[in-house]
């Protein structure tokens, strides 16, 4: 499903998007837009969509955690009630991950377009399901929440790509280099095939090495936060 901020390729099986697509720029990330929370189903999955109450599972509290983030989209009011979907949500555990762990990983990257000099960058975020996803929700639809996330950012203008995998639990606060893996990896684990309009010695370059994560300064600390 194409929206005007972010793509989302949804299961209706799982009830979780598999991929969500995004490209940010300073332009995307600046602006008067503010966070209303209006979580609502998805009228375009066809019946599929979870809906808010879905996810008030008390044997399983899990966050309805946003894949493409609220806060890269500043530049608009209806981009950013478009990202509250909730084909765009997947269940992650909440304190130490979704409302932290996470959600420094996504101020960084932010950080890296508004502060690093990487001002084109594609973002594709989604589930790793692994053996110890579960099932949650009270309802006949449950929905799977999923045992890790990852990101894979790539740098247009410069060629340059790199992967994230986190577990979907609490941490402590980590750097979130910590978390880089090598993207060939993130494919293994998802089925997902990623950078396919790149030549193949370029993926195979890009895909098969750790890397390091972009650096930035700190000067925009206040603008990458929700």
């Amino acid at each position: 499903m194409c929206r005007d901020g972010y793509a989302v390729s949804f299961n209706k099986e799982t009830r979780n998007p598999d991929w969500v697509i995004e490209r940010l720029s300073p332009a995307a990330l600046t602006g008067p837009a503010k966070r209303k929370d209006n979580f609502r189903a998805d009228p375009d999955a066809k019946g599929f969509s979870p809906t808010p109450q879905d996810y008030t599972d008390p044997a399983n509290p899990r966050d309805r955690g946003h894949q493409a983030p609220a806060a890269d989209f500043k530049s608009s009011q209806p981009l950013t009630d478009d990202s509250f979907y909730m084909s765009n949500m997947s269940p992650q555990v909440g304190a130490g991950f979704n409302r932290a762990q996470w959600r420094f990983l996504e101020e960084d990257v932010r950080a890296a377009v508004l502060c690093g000099g990487h001002q084109d960058v594609i973002v594709i975020t989604g589930p790793i399901y692994g053996s110890s996803a579960l099932w949650i929700g009270k309802g006949p639809y449950k929905i799977l929440s999923p045992a890790a996330y990852f990101k894979v950012l790539y740098d247009v203008q410069r060629g340059r790509a790199i992967g994230f995998r986190l577990d979907n639990k609490a941490y402590r606060k980590t750097p979130s280099d910590k978390f880089i893996v090598p993207i060939s990896q993130l494919e293994v684990e998802t089925g997902l095939d990623f950078l396919t309009a790149l030549p193949r010695r370029d993926q195979n370059i890009l895909e098969s090495s750790k890397g390091s994560f972009w650096g930035h300064g700190q000067g925009c600390a206040n603008e990458v936060k929700d």
